[in-house]
């Protein structure tokens, strides 16, 4: 497994310059000072709305009762906004710096989803949407890399990083290791996919009619990785650990593998379905 941990640190190398130029370019740019200053705006407004509306109340027990309301839930919004900054602060402080940066990540992470989920229902709004999703989902796909680094090292094997978590006392043990090789996988099979889409979109004046970025493909690099996970764990890992005779595991393999067969299946179908429409229509 050595030459596939060479492929991940060399697209890890990548995925740093990359988020490394684009941050730059960003934080230099006039839409983020304009984006701050909108932001800014946009809180003194509804900060005046709620003061407005305490004014206006004329009861006593209302205005008392709207001040305490809105206090709680300005108190709470800071608190769930600013989580990614205070709770690895606390990790930082009562555990390390190290579980602090993951927890730093993984905040990202989730951040990234909501914006890719926001970018997909307003993809008709946007301007190159395809080259602006992609760079999301690269920046996504940097700080899983980067988490998984600061955990286990640059010199930490596939097989030796599975076995901890299959030796550990977590709870759920297995469906944990199973989620991690089907990500590990993942990661290194559909990183040079979105290389693929950001080469070909790097032309500001080039016109792409056709969408890359597709989701059924998605799917199919998702459930292919999947199948190379439970290769890996099921050929490759119990050849070191005696994993075979768990039968919490294979239960949970058998499981995976049902799943992933009852989605391969319309998927492929809906591959050829579109291809057939397609070939209709150029005819």
């Amino acid at each position: 497994m050595d030459g596939l941990r060479i492929i991940m640190i060399i697209m890890f190398i990548i995925n740093s310059i990359f988020f490394g130029l684009n941050l730059l370019k960003e934080l230099t740019s006039e839409n983020f000072r304009l984006y701050l200053q909108n932001q800014r705006k946009k809180g003194e407004e509804l900060a005046d709305k709620a003061i407005k509306d305490i004014a206006d109340t004329k009861e006593l027990s209302g205005k008392v009762g709207k001040t305490i309301g809105i206090s709680i839930s300005f108190a709470l919004f800071f608190l769930i906004v600013s989580a990614f900054i205070w709770v690895p602060t606390t990790l930082w402080v009562n555990s390390s710096f190290q579980l602090a940066m993951i927890a730093y990540l993984v905040f990202n992470i989730f951040f990234s989803f909501s914006r890719v989920f926001v970018l997909i229902y307003r993809r008709k709004e946007v301007v190159r949407f395809e080259l602006r999703l992609s760079k999301i989902i690269m920046f996504m796909i940097f700080r899983y890399q980067l988490a998984f680094y600061i955990f286990f090292g640059f010199k930490s094997d596939l097989i030796d990083i599975s076995t901890v978590f299959y030796n550990s006392s977590v709870l759920m043990n297995s469906t944990i290791l199973i989620s991690f090789a089907i990500s590990y996988f993942f990661v290194a099979i559909f990183t040079p996919y979105v290389y693929i889409i950001l080469v070909r979109y790097a032309d500001k004046d080039k016109v792409v009619n056709n969408s890359i970025l597709r989701f059924d493909v998605t799917l199919i690099i998702c459930i292919a990785s999947s199948f190379v996970a439970l290769f890996f764990i099921t050929d490759i890992l119990s050849s070191t650990v005696n994993i075979l005779s768990d039968i919490s595991l294979t239960n949970t393999l058998d499981l995976v593998k049902i799943i992933l067969s009852s989605i391969l299946i319309p998927t492929i179908f809906n591959i050829l379905n579109r291809s057939k429409s397609l070939s209709v229509n150029i005819e």
